[in-house]
Order: C-alpha cells, then sequence, then structure tokens
C-alpha cells in the first residue's frame, strides 16, 4: 500500500495537481482584482468593442499589441493579442477570467519547465522541490496576478514546448517533433521578439545531446527557422516602430553598462527577494548587490573550473539565464514577470548542485529539506502580500509611485488618484510633474484636471496646442468634445465626439461619449444606434437598455421604451433610477 501511494505521488499528474493547489492557493485571490490602468485597460477594457468582434480578429496581426494600426507602436505581439481575443469573445469583459486565465498559464509554464528538466535528465524529486519554490516566488508574482504580464507565461510555455520537441527531434528523429518544433517556435517568435534566443539555446542542445541527426536534417532545420525569424521581423517591421524599440542600442556603452546592472540585480532579487519592486528604472545595484553577484559567479566558475558538475549545464543554464534576461533591458524600465524563463537557468544549475552535494554527502539531504519549508513559507507569505499591489488601481499605483516616484506614468497616475479625491490643485502639481519627466505626454493630462476646475478655455487651448505633439488624437478630441459641452455649444461638442469616434470606434468611453452628443443634439436614432452597437459587445449591461428607452420615450416611441426600460430594471432590480423611468411609462 505504502509502495502504490508513493507512486501515485511520483507521477507527474499527481505533481501537475500540487502545482495547481499550490499556486491557487496563494493567487486564486486575484480572480477578483481589477483591471488597472497600466497597461491592463489599454490591452482588454479600454478596447474591448475591438477584441469582442470575430470580424477584427485578422488585424491583430497586422498592429501593435495596443491595438494601433498607424505604425507608431512599439510592441508587436499578435499571440498575446490573440489571448485576450479569444477570452473576449467568448466571455465579454469579465475581468475574473483574464484573471484565471493568468493563473492557468502560469501554471502550465511551471509544468512545462519540469517536464525539459526531466528531458535533460535532471533528478526529478529536486527538480519538483525548486519548481515548488518558483511556484511561490515574490518576484515572480505580476506574472500571475498582473494580466499583461502573461506574455512571458505564453512566452514560456511555447519556447519549453519548442526545447521539448527539438530534444526529441534529435534524439529520436521523427518527423512529427521536427514538425512541433517549427510550429512552437512560429508561435513562441509571435509572442515575443527575444524568442529568437531560442535558436542559439537549440544550438546547446545539439551539441550536448546524444542526437540521432545528421549534418544535412540540422541545416533544415536552422534554415526553415531562421526563415521564419527573417519573415517574422520583415513582418513586424511594417506594423511598428523598430527604431523606438532598439532605441538604446545605439549607445553601446550605456547599454553594455545598463545589461550588466541589469543581471547583477536579477540575481539578488531571485536568491535573495528581500524587496520585489512593481518595477525598476535606475539600474544601479548597491554594494552588497554587487557583492553577492561576484559571489555567485566566482563560484559558478569555481564549480565549472573543477568539474564539480556537467559543464554542459552550467553552459546550458547561463545560457538560459542570460539570453532570456538580456533583451528586457532594451528598454526604459525592467519588469519582473521577465524573469520567469531566466529563473530556469538558475535551477538547472542549482538543481544539479544539490543534486551532486547530496551523492557526496547524504547526510546534508535533511538539511535541504529544512532550507526548502523555510524557503517556502517565507515566499509563500512574502507573494501573498506582493499580489495585493496589484488588486485595485489605487493599491497599485500607490506601490508603484513609492518604487518609482521619477516615472511619469506613475506620477500621472498618482495625479487621477487626487483627482478622484477631488483635491484638484494636487492631482495639477503631480501631472506637470509628469509633464516635466515626459514632455508631450500629459497635456491631455493635465487638461483633463483643469476641466475639473472649471478652467475651460486654459484646458481647450492646451488640448489644441497638443493635437500636433499626441499620438492618442482621439483623446484629445474626446476631451474638446466635453470642454464644449460644459460651454453648451452642442454642434461643436457632437463634432468632436465623432471626430474621437473616427479615430478610435472601439473604445467604450468614446462611444457613450458620442451617444450622449447626439442625445444633446437631438439625434436619438443616432444615439440608439450607438448603444445598440455597444449591447453586442456588453449582452447585460442595463445603464445601455436604459438610455434607449428614455431615447425611445424622447422619440414618441412608449412600447419599445417600455421594452428596454422592463431590460434594465430586469437586470438591476436594485437601480431606483430605472425603477422610476419604468413607473412613469407606465403610469403615462
Amino acid at each position: 500500500m505504502l509502495n502504490k501511494i508513493k507512486k501515485i505521488i511520483s507521477t507527474n499528474f499527481f505533481f501537475f495537481i500540487l502545482l495547481t493547489v499550490i499556486v491557487f492557493c496563494i493567487y486564486g485571490k486575484s480572480i477578483n482584482y481589477e483591471l488597472i490602468d497600466f497597461d491592463d485597460t489599454k490591452l482588454i477594457s479600454g478596447n474591448i468593442n475591438f477584441i469582442s468582434d470575430i470580424k477584427n480578429l485578422p488585424k491583430i496581426f497586422f498592429m501593435d499589441c495596443y491595438y494601433n494600426n498607424d505604425s507608431t507602436g512599439v510592441y508587436y505581439r499578435p499571440i498575446l493579442s490573440l489571448s485576450f481575443f479569444i477570452e473576449a469573445l467568448l466571455f465579454g469583459n469579465n475581468s475574473k477570467i483574464f484573471h484565471l486565465t493568468n493563473i492557468i498559464l502560469f501554471i502550465l509554464s511551471l509544468f512545462f519547465m519540469y517536464v525539459f528538466l526531466s528531458k535533460l535528465k535532471l533528478n526529478n524529486t529536486i527538480s519538483k522541490f525548486l519548481i515548488v519554490l518558483l511556484a511561490v516566488h515574490p518576484a515572480l508574482t505580476s506574472v500571475c496576478v498582473w494580466i499583461s504580464g502573461r506574455n512571458d507565461s505564453l512566452l514560456a510555455i511555447f519556447s519549453l514546448l519548442a526545447f521539448i520537441s527539438f530534444y526529441e527531434y534529435i534524439n529520436k528523429n521523427k518527423i512529427i517533433y521536427f514538425l512541433l518544433t517549427i510550429c512552437f517556435f512560429t508561435l513562441a517568435l509571435f509572442t515575443k521578439e527575444s524568442a529568437v534566443v531560442i535558436l542559439l539555446i537549440m544550438s546547446i542542445l545539439f551539441l550536448y545531446s546524444t542526437n540521432k541527426l545528421n549534418i544535412r536534417k540540422l541545416i533544415t532545420i536552422y534554415l526553415l527557422l531562421l526563415f521564419i525569424v527573417f519573415v517574422f521581423f520583415v513582418v513586424r517591421s511594417f506594423f511598428v516602430a523598430n527604431n523606438n524599440f532598439y532605441f538604446d542600442i545605439n549607445n553601446n556603452l550605456a547599454l553594455l553598462k545598463k545589461m550588466i546592472f541589469g543581471i547583477i540585480i536579477s540575481v539578488n532579487k531571485l536568491f535573495i527577494p528581500n524587496y520585489i519592486p512593481i518595477m525598476f528604472t535606475d539600474y544601479i545595484p548597491n554594494t552588497l548587490e554587487i557583492t553577492n553577484s561576484i559571489i555567485f559567479f566566482c563560484f559558478v566558475f569555481f564549480i565549472y573550473y573543477i568539474k564539480f558538475i556537467d559543464r554542459k549545464f552550467i553552459i546550458l543554464g547561463l545560457s538560459i539565464f542570460i539570453l532570456y534576461l538580456l533583451p528586457g533591458f532594451l528598454g526604459l524600465h525592467f519588469l519582473f514577470h521577465r524573469l520567469l524563463i531566466p529563473s530556469l537557468g538558475l535551477i538547472i544549475i542549482v538543481g544539479l548542485l544539490i543534486q551532486k552535494i547530496m551523492e557526496k554527502f547524504l547526510f546534508t539531504k535533511k538539511y535541504f529539506i529544512f532550507a526548502f519549508f523555510v524557503l517556502f513559507f517565507a515566499f509563500y507569505y512574502a507573494s501573498y502580500l506582493q499580489a495585493a499591489k496589484y488588486s485595485n488601481n489605487e493599491e497599485f499605483s500607490i506601490n508603484a509611485y513609492n518604487d518609482e516616484p521619477k516615472y511619469h506614468d506613475f506620477i500621472r497616475d498618482m495625479g487621477y488618484l487626487f483627482a478622484k479625491k477631488t483635491d484638484y490643485d494636487k492631482a495639477l502639481e503631480f501631472m506637470l510633474l509628469a509633464e516635466k519627466y515626459s514632455p508631450g505626454n500629459h497635456l491631455v493630462d493635465i487638461a483633463i484636471v483643469l476641466c475639473y476646475q472649471k478652467r475651460f478655455d486654459e484646458a481647450e487651448e492646451i488640448l489644441k496646442k497638443s493635437v500636433e505633439i499626441n499620438n492618442d488624437k482621439y483623446l484629445i478630441y474626446a476631451n474638446l468634445s466635453l470642454i464644449y459641452e460644459e460651454k453648451q455649444d452642442y454642434k461643436k461638442s457632437l463634432e468632436y465626439a465623432q471626430k474621437a469616434y473616427n479615430l478610435n470606434p472601439y473604445d467604450i468611453d468614446i462611444c457613450v461619449n458620442l451617444a450622449r452628443k447626439y442625445l444633446l443634439n437631438e439625434k436619438y436614432q443616432e444615439a440608439i444606434d450607438v448603444y445598440l452597437d455597444l449591447l453586442k459587445i456588453k449582452r447585460n449591461e442595463p445603464g445601455y437598455y436604459y438610455s434607449i428607452g428614455v431615447l425611445y420615450d424622447k422619440m414618441g416611441d412608449k412600447q419599445k421604451s417600455l421594452e428596454f426600460a422592463e431590460k434594465a430594471v430586469q437586470i438591476d432590480q436594485n437601480n431606483q433610477k430605472y425603477k422610476q423611468f419604468l413607473l412613469k411609462l407606465l403610469n403615462n
């Protein structure tokens, strides 16, 4: 009986279930988290009309991940966009589904790490222990709880499946693994550009495998993969601004310094995660971090030199760690979800090191088990607290600003927090500071706060000046529309609302604003048409039914007005406004 239990526990299926339970225990609460304004709203709720329309599905391969098709974007991520499309098509604007998917993808990425380690013939028990530690590691919290962080879990899944397929191909020489390698590599590449490093890691896998491939077959698969890379970058060049993505590469010394310091910080955060910020833009490690990293790399060099563990695994581990890490330093800031795949490289080295020590010194086994449980509970608690930073906009904005008080987007978010509390003077102070750190990017935010202060003429002047330098012209037009509404110039207000809609017909706020402007201009049928389009996307939004009911009432169509008013009350039975409107219709 005992042997049977041990056999069950040792199976991969049991480990997958265990991994799932552990991850849900920490991050299950994130299913109820909000979408935060740091990319989530741009990728999902702000464009829910777009990603909920099946006709738009092919378009995601011809624009950047923020759904811009004017070649001003930076990030080409069609597989990420596809994942959001599938969820929106099936479940609409349901934040719970997006968060649940993030958790599932995180679990899959960890499980495929374990499968890859088992292919490399690493000790399965040690691999499982280390993967469990990764599951609760606070540096990887954002992969799970920040919806936009799923890009790296997707990249990890496809990269690992590409490695596994290639490893099987070079050892078994079967066409199915050849095809799977091509498929998963392509998916990884269209998930994120950094997947090109798969080619280098595949080379290391080939060199250190007891392969059954001849050189001709190896050259064939590499030529095909290189052709896919060529096609990808040609396609990408048409839809995003390549020069912006690699803006830092011209200053080679600065870039090299940033990469070295970034590696130092990353090593420290993986081994000693005493505090994990939302992100970092200041690539300057402290003395202790530099010392720790020097000790780590000297130690790795030492065990390589004395051949304490197989050298090929040290090279493979460092290659995965560094090659996947370096592209993350090309941008202005570093986000910690990018540590997901690099952490695999360190696990390979640490796992083999533990295995070798336990083989040589049997008594150390109990100490490693003790260390595992100490780290597990420490990481678990830290990750549980770290996850709370992403629970809502206010919590995220405060923590992000405390971590990076000079980053313009976080300064802007603090401005909106003060605006929400009606402290408009403080809000304006933050918006002006954000504009100082990033000139030209926060004029619209300044104008919005000026509108809150009823300083409409100043806001109008700023918005009109910013048209030429701001890419988000639809936001400028939408705010000008609101200003002219306040000035009771409804005709001009509608004109700008239509301009905003023409530039971005998928933004819900833009659509609702346009419907309101049609109402103010007594164009009731046009307003109804806008709301009916919105209902195709958000079928159970009572406010839309109520608004359509009001519009039909103004048009004198009592029957249709009743129909939509009843639907609004049916969905939200506690809303007194809806009930009073329905009662008025019934009494007339």
